[in-house]
């Protein structure tokens, strides 16, 4: 059988942002942590690479800390998406022991989040991701985007040398 690249698992309905175009049902579930953990033995079968996001994966920091040394265990590749929002909060010393099993770090980023955060706020906490993973940006382009607000934000990550940048556009 070949391998899928990626397989996505949505482990948490949890956030503490209520964006107006999220997916996420914004829920306190969460799977169950015997199961989830369980998964890298299974899922080496079938994938090099795990995705997780949700809801918002660092409001279940130790789970997804255990999940990612897990998949480290079992030589799959550990990546998860976040708003981004708890990584502002967070110091290098936490930074380092989250990022001690994952590879990448996408932030999703849209006119609605950016009211959360300044330039300087990317300015500082993603030099300092970046010295422990790689950073990606997940940029949701809306109905109200503009061309110029497209370049003045996406140029923003762009000149702070994030490691990718997808432009995804609402259903």
């Amino acid at each position: 059988m070949k391998k899928k690249k990626v397989v996505a698992i949505h482990f948490t309905e949890k956030c503490m942002l209520n964006c107006p175009f999220c997916y996420a049902r914004h829920s306190d579930k969460t799977i169950d942590e015997d199961l989830f953990l369980s998964l890298p033995k299974y899922l080496k079968q079938i994938t090099k690479q795990v995705a997780l996001g949700g809801g918002e994966p660092l409001m279940k920091k130790e789970l997804l800390i255990k999940f990612a040394k897990e998949c480290r265990k079992h030589k799959l590749v550990c990546n998860f998406t976040t708003n981004g929002v708890l990584l502002k909060r967070m110091n290098e010393k936490e930074i380092r022991r989250l990022f001690k099993n994952i590879t990448m770090v996408s932030i999703s980023y849209d006119y609605w989040k950016s009211r959360h955060f300044s330039r300087e706020d990317w300015k500082t906490i993603i030099p300092i991701l970046k010295r422990y993973t790689k950073v990606g940006v997940n940029y949701l382009a809306t109905r109200i985007l503009t061309p110029r607000m497209l370049v003045y934000d996406v140029g923003w990550f762009f000149g702070i040398k994030v490691d990718r940048i997808y432009l995804l556009y609402q259903k």
